[in-house]
Order: structure tokens, then sequence, then C-alpha cells
């Protein structure tokens, strides 16, 4: 038996008789011990029968070629693109039972139908069947399109500064765009805000810690997510020096933009937890607080305390 296209060989071993020497001849007026044949497949079964001589007797033989057509196998598959990596299953149809061994294209194979492969490296990739049937014939079909798996861009960023004080005049933080092949930058900064900005800045106004994140797109529309902690920091100042006013107490409230000075506060931004207490030189307190919306205005029980030095 053998596959269409393929050629047999014919060999006709003699003995007995005188012992030889044996001259052989065949039907298809070949002479020879040994012959390659084709036959094709609308002659099968072909039958080739030798004579063998060995100068007193002839004797015969018959040895029958039967060929057989290879699968017919039907690849569905019309192409795949993806960002990597791109997972792409492949299946084939076929007349006759056969075992399935595919080349992805990318120097892996993969056996069975259907038959999964992830490709994990960018570039086209052209996949092919080799499709074998129960008589061991072959059938080789390249795959009529492509697999096209497109690079990922690369997210990263830093953040300056990483923790952030935050006074009245809140500062901002600085992001420095370090992303590679991308074309589309999308911001969230953990507060709410966003950005579309290659490099941003945002001020933030509440203390906390905030997780930034950045997503990065290129023109495929593969995207990379990046990461970043970040902290907002509450900052206070305290004076060494202030001048009650002598008309009366006022309850401590103050406007921390008035010039006036005659309120003993602190100038802050971003805190969230406040406490203050005023002593004397003996450890005596004389005044405390939690709200920062109200200091010292200098007064104990209704009488203005002397100049002198508080802690």
């Amino acid at each position: 038996v053998i596959c269409d296209g393929q050629s047999a060989t014919l060999t006709a071993n003699a003995s007995g008789g005188t012992g030889g020497p044996y001259s052989y001849s065949w039907s298809n007026l070949f002479s020879g011990q040994t012959q390659i044949i084709n036959v094709p497949i609308n002659q099968s079964p072909a039958n080739f029968i030798v004579y063998a001589n060995d100068g007193c007797t002839t004797d015969s033989d018959t040895v029958v070629v039967t060929v057989q057509l290879p699968p017919v196998v039907a690849l569905n598959f019309a192409g795949d693109s993806g960002c990597m990596p791109l997972t792409v299953t492949f299946t084939a149809n076929s007349d006759t039972g056969v075992t399935y061994l595919w080349n992805f294209g990318d120097n892996m194979n993969g056996s069975g139908n259907p038959v999964v492969h992830t490709y994990t490296i960018s570039g086209s990739y052209t996949a092919s069947l080799t499709a074998t049937s129960s008589n061991g014939c072959l059938t080789i079909l390249p795959a009529s399109a492509e697999v096209d798996v497109y690079p990922n861009p690369t997210a990263h960023f830093t953040a300056s500064p990483g923790v952030t004080p935050m006074p009245n005049n809140n500062p901002p933080v600085y992001f420095s765009n370090q992303s590679l092949g991308a074309t589309t930058y999308y911001w969230d900064f953990g507060d709410g805000a966003t950005s579309n900005s290659a490099n941003p800045d945002h001020h933030y106004a509440v203390v906390g810690f905030y997780t930034i994140t950045l997503i990065t797109v290129n023109q495929y529309g593969c995207k990379d997510t990046f990461y970043l902690k970040t902290t907002g920091e509450g900052d206070i100042s305290v004076p060494n020096a202030f001048t009650p006013n002598a008309n009366g107490p006022n309850g401590g409230g103050y406007n921390p933009f008035n010039s006036d000075n005659d309120v003993f506060f602190p100038f802050s931004g971003g805190v969230k937890d406040f406490h203050m207490m005023i002593f004397n030189r003996w450890g005596e307190l004389l005044f405390e607080t939690f709200d920062i919306k109200i200091g010292w205005d200098g007064y104990y029980r209704g009488t203005l305390c002397q100049q002198d030095v508080y802690v």
C-alpha cells in the first residue's frame, strides 16, 4: 500500500531449483530483480507478476500495489489578531479519521483537533497543519490567513515628591511619564480626579494615601497599567509671639489672612486632627481647643494674661 504520488520498490527473491543464478522478468516488461514503480490512482490496485528462471524451470509470483488517497482536510481559520499574549483556536475538518500535527509558526508545535495555542511574542505568524490518515498518508496544509500578535505598551511613571506637604498653598505632585510604546494616557489620581496629559501634575486637597493609576494604550488598542502610591501629608507652623487685644477677649476666632496678630494660632494645611493646649511657666493649663479655627486670645478666665513665656 502506498499513498498517491509515492513510489514503491518491488524486489524479487528466488530460491530452490538449481540454486541459481536466477534471471527475473516482470509483467510490465522490466527485467531485473528490483524495480521502482509509480502507480496512478486511477490504475489502483495494480498487479505486477514476476518470473524467475534458473536456466531449467520458471516460477512466478504476483504482488498487488494499492494506492491510497491522502486525507482531504479543510482548515476552519480566517485569521486572528490581538494583543499579546494572544490565544488562538485552530480547527480542521477531514473526510477520514486522521491525526493532526500543527506548526504554529513560532517554533512551537501542537497536536489534536481543535487545538489552542497562545502566542507570547509580537509578530505575524502563519500556522500549518499536517494531517495523517490511518494508512499513513499525509496532507500538509498551510493556513490561508495570518495570526497578527500586537505588542503591548509599557506603563511606568515616577511622582515627585512622593510624600507631599500640604500647607495652605498646597504644592502640586509632578508625574514624570516614562512609558514606552504608548500613544494615549489615562491617569487616575486616586481622589476622583483624572487626566489625559502625558506628564500631568495634580494638587491633593486632603491628607491621605493615594494610589495613582496610569493606563497606557498604543495604536493597536493594547494596554498596560502601572500603579504607584503617594502620600498627602499635613503641615503646621507655630508662631512664637503675638499681641493680645487689650480691649477684651474675642473667643479666639481669627482670620488667617488678617495681620492684626491678636490671636495665637498655628498656620496649617491638610490637618485632620487638632489639639492645642497653652500652659504657663508653672504648668497650669490656661487654654485648650480641639478646633483648628479657634486660637488663644491671651485671656484666662476673662483676664488678660501678663507678658511672659508660655508653652
